[in-house]
């Protein structure tokens, strides 16, 4: 602050210190009524600057005079730290000095400029019994005693040194030649102590505004008020009736962060917001538009931003009974407190999203309603109600600090090329580019500095999934997008599932056939599902096999997922039945030909925590089922296993399916070896992962630097020539068209696979074969080489019926 700011017109019935400001007039009450003890002290010391570090050894022993009748006798150097760190904020400091204090002040009188520091209190204490002059050391001493007394007592107040020595520098060189002192008080050090003196000031700005306008608060329950007792502070007419206002940004807490309830602020909140909704209804066709923008937490200030002026509070949680509110303050753009509170306003403003008023949005949910039943008349007038999810602020936050500051907010634009493709990889690579552009489309929706990144692995193939496919998601990639508010893409048809490898000791192949091995098998299934584990090895492409290395070394080697992460009700897949069906929203590509479904906010989060559940659920389901598996073959798993997930979600911005996400930068080496899976009846290796890589990708919001691994062959449709979906925007019509050596049309339904003649698993001589023809852009090295023995899963056990795609990764 500075004495040269502009002046702020005050509305008639406030107070103006060129008129008698002993009229009982409490509209306005300045700051210096209840002060900072620091401005005292930088008239009296007469220095702009109050910081030891800033002052000479002469000046700094003239402060602590000045101080020394704070300070306790029987602790100085404890309160004399006490003062100095507490001088420019709310301390209760107290007085503690001796007679003998205020004579060693006296002695050095000349030093000070008393004479200022008596205009300063006659000014605004002339009720106050005060020395017209010093004449001896009782005159200094009732000086503190009025500064004391006034000192600042409300809650969490600060001032700072550049508006303390603003007040200061006024008494010091600015009192005497001033014609009007008054004007430059009006907007240097005004200050309310209660709401109620801030509504006069708040109408008379919006009423003179033009432009912009914030306004901020945990319920606006009087802003938005249309009671007739409190048709005086509310702003509503104001605000929308004031032809040069182009745009109001509301800011308030979300309604449904505390539930509603008649008696409660949810209530409060949920009334003001209908309030002004009705408002615009009735308004003409030239009122300002309006973006209502929700927040899930108490810290919103309140304040309102109009003409350059911010007119803020210096707390910002109350309490129901409107506790804890701290001194209104008025600040102009020159100010810091203008300047943060609307730079923070507007990064909630931009990164904001609309919310669903879809019919099959929360029907119970009254502003929604409300908005549906004149949908049309609220999008021409510009009504967009918005909010902001309390995961977004944290992942805007997180990105200064995890992302390259040169590049930060931009993806990797390299291209992870397949080594080799194939006819099956042909027709898949340009429809995963257009999943690519889709799920970025996505994402900037809901963060302009948004972005999607799909990268296609070595195995890059067919699910057996019909609805992944239509909805752009394959098998053999990996989906990483950067995107502050929670989304999940629900097509990827996200499960969790692993390979494990587990060395046994004391195994006896020998005792055991292949009839034996199956009821093993059959029998920890069976105890499996009574201890609550749900999970099938014969389906799909799960399996549960003994391999032998070339060391006659035996392994036990699972691959499977649980069921309870996909059929049940609080599972992921995306069934007709599944918790967040209602949730779903769907997104179209321009020429209506792709869609992809997802799930946002709230909903989003909870997905990713049961994701997160499920990963730890299978690996502990492996767990028992190798120890199961040792028990009854009288083995015992020895060294550490490897266990691995190569389908799921990494982090909460991820997808993995069919691949292996290796960190090259991880400090455990065990991270670095993952099994690599074939066909039936042919062996797979334990394949170690090289730190040093021609190519590494780094994921949003990390540091790491991942390599993909393939964790099979893939599958291959024989004579493919296209795919693509029809009726995109008729739910119950689509259709996954896939073009072969025939035409076959698929329903887009949960329980669709692909069941045809063409589509098998791609076919090579050995695993060492398959690296080094597909796998040539990573670097690594096979550490063992297992020989199946026995292996139970779908084909083996010949099921008389067609198995579910379970494993479909």
């Amino acid at each position: 602050m500075n004495t040269s700011e502009k002046k702020v017109d005050l509305p008639e019935d406030a107070t103006d210190f060129s008129d008698n400001r002993s009229t009982g007039n409490k509209s306005v009450k300045v700051v210096t009524t209840d002060m900072p003890i620091a401005i005292a002290i930088m008239i009296l010391f007469g220095c702009g600057e109050l910081r030891d570090t800033k002052l000479s050894s002469g000046d700094r022993n003239k402060l602590n005079l000045l101080l020394a009748p704070f300070w306790n006798p029987q602790n100085p150097e404890k309160s004399k730290k006490y003062v100095k760190e507490n001088l420019f904020r709310n301390n209760l400091i107290s007085q503690k000095g001796t007679d003998d204090t205020y004579k060693a002040i006296f002695e050095h009188i000349g030093q000070y400029h008393f004479d200022k520091l008596i205009d300063y209190l006659h000014y605004f204490y002339e009720k106050e019994e005060f020395p017209l002059e010093i004449v001896d050391f009782t005159d200094i001493k009732k000086c503190y005693n009025i500064i004391t007394k006034h000192q600042t007592k409300t809650p969490n107040t600060r001032f700072d040194h550049q508006y303390c020595w603003a007040i200061a520098s006024f008494f010091l060189y600015n009192f005497a030649s001033s014609n009007n002192p008054s004007d430059e008080y009006d907007k240097l050090i005004k200050s309310y102590v209660v709401a109620e003196d801030t509504y006069p000031i708040r109408k008379e700005m919006i009423r003179r505004t033009s432009g912009d306008v914030y306004i901020t608060g945990t319920t606006l329950k009087d802003a938005f008020s249309i009671s007739y007792k409190n048709k005086i502070n509310s702003i509503i007419l104001d605000l929308i009736q004031n032809p040069d206002i182009d745009n109001i940004y509301i800011f308030v807490l979300n309604y449904k962060f505390m539930g509603i309830n008649q008696e409660s602020a949810s209530k409060e909140i949920e009334t003001s917001l209908t309030n002004i909704m009705d408002y615009i209804l009735k308004a003409d066709d030239h009122c300002p538009k309006v973006d209502i923008i929700m927040l899930n937490n108490f810290s919103i200030p309140f304040s309102l931003i109009a003409n350059e002026e911010l007119l803020t509070r210096s707390t910002y949680m109350f309490s129901y009974a409107r506790n804890y509110r701290g001194q209104y303050l008025l600040f102009d753009s020159n100010d810091l407190e203008y300047t943060s509170i609307k730079n923070y306003l507007d990064l909630l403003r931009q990164n904001a999203y609309e919310l669903d008023m879809s019919p099959l949005a929360s029907a119970n949910d009254v502003v929604k309603q409300k908005y549906r039943q004149h949908i049309a008349a609220y999008k021409e007038k510009g009504l967009k109600i918005k909010k902001i999810h309390p995961v977004q602020l944290e992942n805007l936050v997180r990105r200064t600090f995890t992302e390259d500051s040169e590049h930060a907010n931009a993806k990797d634009d390299s291209q992870f090329t397949i080594p080799k493709t194939d006819d099956t990889q042909k027709v898949l690579l340009p429809y995963l580019a257009e999943t690519e552009r889709l799920l970025e489309k996505l994402v900037r929706m809901h963060d302009p500095k948004g972005w999607a990144k799909v990268i296609p692995c070595n195995d890059l193939g067919f699910p057996n999934n019909v609805m992944r496919i239509a909805g752009g998601f394959l098998t053999g990639a990996y989906y990483n997008w950067s995107c502050a508010v929670p989304i999940i893409p629900v097509d990827a048809t996200i499960n969790t599932c692993t390979s494990s490898v587990f060395k046994l000791k004391n195994f006896d192949a020998d005792a055991l056939d292949d009839k034996a091995f199956q009821m093993i098998v059959k029998d920890i299934c069976a105890s499996a599902m009574k201890n609550g584990y749900a999970f099938q090895l014969d389906s799909g492409n799960h399996f549960l096999m003994i391999s032998k290395d070339d060391d006659g070394n035996y392994y036990l080697v699972l691959h499977c997922s649980a069921k309870q992460a996909k059929e049940s009700c609080f599972g992921l897949y995306p069934s007709e039945r599944v918790w967040y069906k209602r949730k779903i929203k769907t997104l179209y590509n321009d020429d209506q030909t792709r869609y992809i479904r997802y799930i946002r906010s709230d909903t989003a989060v909870r997905f990713i925590d049961y994701a997160n559940r499920f990963r730890d659920f299978n690996q502990e389901m492996h767990l028992y089922i190798a120890e199961e598996f040792s028990s009854k073959t009288g083995s015992e798993i020895v060294g550490q296993p490897i266990i691995k997930h190569h389908y799921g979600m990494p982090d909460p911005n991820s997808i993995a399916i069919g691949t292996f996400v290796v960190d090259t930068r991880s400090n455990n080496e065990s991270d670095l070896v993952v099994p690599i899976f074939s066909d039936l009846g042919k062996d797979i290796c334990i394949y170690s992962v090289d730190r040093k890589q021609d190519k590494t990708y780094t994921p949003s919001g990390t540091s790491q630097k991942i390599v993909l691994v393939p964790h099979g062959w893939g599958q291959v449709i024989k004579g493919i020539k296209n795919i693509h979906v029809d009726n995109v925007r008729e739910e119950t019509k689509r259709q996954l068209i896939l073009e072969a050596s025939d035409t076959h049309e698929l329903k887009v339904i949960s329980e669709e696979r692909i069941k045809i003649k063409d589509k098998c698993v791609r076919q090579f001589e050995s695993v060492s074969s398959f690296l080094d023809t597909y796998c040539q852009n990573i670097n690594g090295r096979i550490k063992t080489m297992l020989h199946p023995v026995y292996c139970y899963c779908s084909r083996t056990v010949k099921l008389k019926k067609e198995s579910k795609d379970e494993g479909d990764d």
